[in-house]
């Protein structure tokens, strides 16, 4: 899909989409900074952060293709024990709220 705004960030805007009715506000969040943070964010997540701010609230999305809180039997097949795979879910669960950290140290957005 194109987006219907681009950033200075050629990388940037290779990886993702932007749709919005007011440019603006997306230059005040997606600053140089928080830019790098999503690229990195993804990179560790092993997925791609999807947002969608409307109004007053920001819905966040790593997407992964898998279910957060799922036990694959595929991971109890190849020896993974509990911990580990509970570590698995607080790493997903870390990256989500790691995001929404970053988010709050704008105090513009909200």
């Amino acid at each position: 899909m194109k987006s219907d705004l681009e950033t200075e960030n050629a990388a940037f805007n290779e990886k993702y989409q932007i749709l919005t009715p007011v440019p603006q506000t997306v230059f005040n969040i997606l600053t140089p900074h928080f830019m790098e943070y999503i690229v990195n964010t993804d990179k560790q997540a092993g997925a791609q952060t999807c947002f969608n701010f409307t109004g007053n609230e920001v819905h966040i999305a790593l997407f992964n293709r898998r279910d957060l809180f799922e036990v694959y039997a595929k991971e109890i097949l190849r020896g993974k024990s509990i911990a580990e795979i509970r570590m698995r879910i607080r790493e997903d669960v870390k990256n989500i709220t790691d995001v929404i950290d970053e988010l709050l140290i704008n105090d513009y957005l909200f």
